[in-house]
């Protein structure tokens, strides 16, 4: 029997730098030979397809013409390997790096349970150079899809059992090529943020299970692209992606809830704003107001910001975005 083929997507968005690391470590892998690589690129201005095309001659570049978000960035990596004749597709965030022998202990899992989702011990490197973990998984609390980070901030050798969770980061999803067809493709209405939720959630609806797999382990930059978006967005997209989360998979508690929590949200917004000069020169509470109102609308997607890097733009742009 031949070995099992393996698509990898990774994501690229104005970070060439940090992906090359990323390739660097995925062409490392023990037994690389079987994956097909892919590198989406997001619609970049530096210039990124180009530099890694150069750089990496046996990576696949997917230059997508506009910024589709995640969510799309991952979906066009997905199909591009699937036409490919994968049996496996490894979602990746580009500022991760992957310990050499993650991938065989991913197919290893993959063999005893294949219909389902699987997510690694993901670790990230502290100040002092120390690891912590970052994530082993994530939690869910109903009815109103509280969600955090399982085993944030714990010694890299906790959580050595592999157990099943609600949900995964979209940092690292693994699973047969199979799953994506009978779960679906990411959806794209989030762009970026909680499109992850939503997929596990939606999988396991379908009898698809994720399981966090303690073998396989990665390092991870932690939102490093992110960081260099105008800080309104993360504000937007969490607030208003909350919403089709819940009413998506909350079922009709977790509808009531969400529905009481923007009626409560809408309500400390609008007098705050009445009777506070402050709130109504704050960027960040426009960017909510703006997140509740296409909420209501259904107007979902990317964000109303420039999305150029903020220390690519002039510098009175950057400080409107940031102004308080």
């Amino acid at each position: 029997m031949e070995p099992a083929r393996v698509g990898i997507v990774v994501v690229n968005w104005n970070g060439a730098e940090q992906t090359a690391e990323c390739l660097r470590s995925l062409l490392a892998l023990d037994h690389a030979e079987r994956s097909t690589i892919v590198v989406v690129d997001n619609g970049s201005t530096d210039d990124s397809a180009r530099r890694l095309r150069a750089d990496f001659a046996t990576v696949d570049v997917l230059a997508l013409p506009k910024n589709a978000g995640y969510a799309g960035g991952c979906n066009a990596g997905v199909r591009y390997v699937q036409q490919r004749g994968v049996q496996y597709v490894w979602l990746l965030n580009n500022d991760t790096s992957v310990e050499s022998d993650a991938l065989d202990a991913l197919l290893d899992a993959a063999g005893r349970r294949p219909r389902t989702i699987f997510a690694p011990k993901i670790l990230r490197r502290d100040a002092d150079g120390a690891g912590t973990i970052w994530s082993v998984g994530g939690t869910l609390r109903r009815p109103w899809l509280g969600r955090t980070l399982r085993g944030e901030g714990a010694h890299p050798g906790d959580y050595p059992d592999s157990v099943e969770v609600p949900w995964a980061s979209g940092c690292s999803l693994f699973a047969a090529a199979e799953v994506f067809d009978a779960a679906g493709l990411l959806d794209e209405r989030y762009f970026m943020y909680l499109e992850d939720v939503d997929w596990c959630l939606g999988a396991y609806r379908r009898g698809i299970a994720t399981m966090f797999v303690p073998e396989a382990r990665l390092w991870h930059g932690v939102s490093r692209s992110v960081r260099r978006l105008d800080p309104r967005i993360a504000r937007y997209y969490d607030c208003r992606n909350y919403f089709l989360l819940a009413f998506r998979h909350g079922g009709v508690p977790g509808r009531l809830w969400a529905a009481g929590r923007y009626a409560v949200t809408a309500l400390k917004i609008g007098v705050r704003v009445a009777v506070s000069p402050k709130h109504r020169r704050d960027s960040y509470y426009h960017a909510q107001t703006r997140a509740l109102w296409d909420a209501l609308r259904g107007r979902w997607g990317k964000a109303p910001y420039d999305d150029a890097p903020v220390d690519a733009r002039p510098r009175s742009a950057v400080h409107e975005a940031v102004a308080t």
